[in-house]
């Protein structure tokens, strides 16, 4: 599994971040959540352990479905973070809604979007004991609209205290050298 974060502090370039999200999954699920700690300050190793639970136990269950239903594409996370250390934080996760919900399942993307807040809140518990892990809003978001969901969206990530994190998690493509005999 890799992460690759930066470090934004423009508004155009939080919008940019959420547009090819948009632009890159036909149907985006997206979860505005806080994290609280208990112990005092959240910071960059506690958010990374966070994002590496989060991800095995999303990609474990991918990997369960998959041996039931059809497989899916790669799992991609995309993050947004509020950077200043305080006991809580603000977060956005960006990811396809067929990572969770494929379309053959028989499963609703309400019941899939329960479980992923329950994998949020379990994540953080875990690293953050005694923390908490508030999530306010589920967004929907198909490609090419430009309505309510898209706007509040939008405005959810703009309410991030500036400078932000961004973080893409994926695990990297395995690349394969075909031997031939000659």
């Amino acid at each position: 599994m890799q992460i690759t974060e930066a470090l934004i502090s423009e508004p155009g370039d939080i919008r940019r971040f959420v547009q090819q999200a948009v632009d890159h999954w036909p149907h985006l699920l997206a979860f505005y959540f806080t994290h609280h700690s208990a112990e005092g300050n959240i910071n960059g190793q506690q958010i990374h352990a966070f994002c590496t639970s989060f991800y095995r136990q999303v990609h474990e269950r991918i990997t369960e479905r998959n041996h039931m239903a059809s497989p899916a594409s790669p799992l991609v996370l995309r993050w947004l973070r509020e950077q200043h250390g305080g006991a809580t934080i603000r977060c956005l996760l960006l990811l396809s809604q067929t990572s969770i919900c494929h379309p053959r399942a028989s499963v609703t993307v309400d019941e899939q979007c329960s479980q992923v807040v329950d994998l949020l809140q379990h994540s953080w518990q875990v690293i953050s004991a005694g923390g908490q892990c508030r999530v306010e809003r589920c967004f929907r978001v198909a490609r090419g609209d430009t309505s309510g969901q898209y706007v509040a969206l939008k405005t959810a990530a703009l309410s991030l205290g500036l400078p932000v994190v961004t973080a893409i998690t994926h695990r990297p493509v395995q690349r394969c050298t075909l031997i031939t005999a000659q």
